[in-house]
């Protein structure tokens, strides 16, 4: 039926109607549509949905990489995705949080890899 032109003329009169309207009240995101986007990008970046959940940027803030990193492979493991190697990790923080830095701190006496800028949200044990 689309190939009749006066069908698609129809098609296209309903499309400029619907743009004039998404002009005027932009387009909405369902629940659904929400649950669907995170559940793509959890598949498609699991490290940035972690960060964005876990993390907090804080120019203050302080986490030694490994405990970052150990944090976030136990978090995989415990649902059942693959780890990273600290390299892997290192990279996709890099890109994902540019304004975080890798420097080296002192924590509990010992000199340390850390990063800067980025800490650890604290979950409820409750």
């Amino acid at each position: 039926m689309l190939a009749d032109p006066t069908e698609l003329s129809g098609v296209l009169n309903k499309a400029l109607e619907a743009l004039k309207s998404i002009r005027v009240s932009g387009l909405s995101e369902s629940e659904s549509i929400r649950r669907a986007m995170d559940e793509f990008r959890q598949t498609t970046d699991p490290v940035a949905v972690w960060l964005d959940r876990n993390t907090v940027l804080e120019p203050d803030a302080l986490i030694p990489a490994d405990r970052l990193w150990q944090d976030y492979n136990q978090d995989c493991v415990a649902k059942g995705r693959p780890t990273v190697s600290k390299t892997a990790l290192g990279r996709a923080i890099a890109q994902l949080r540019p304004s975080v830095e890798k420097r080296q701190r002192t924590v509990n006496d010992r000199l340390s890899w850390c990063y800067v800028g980025i800490g650890l949200i604290e979950k409820d044990s409750t």
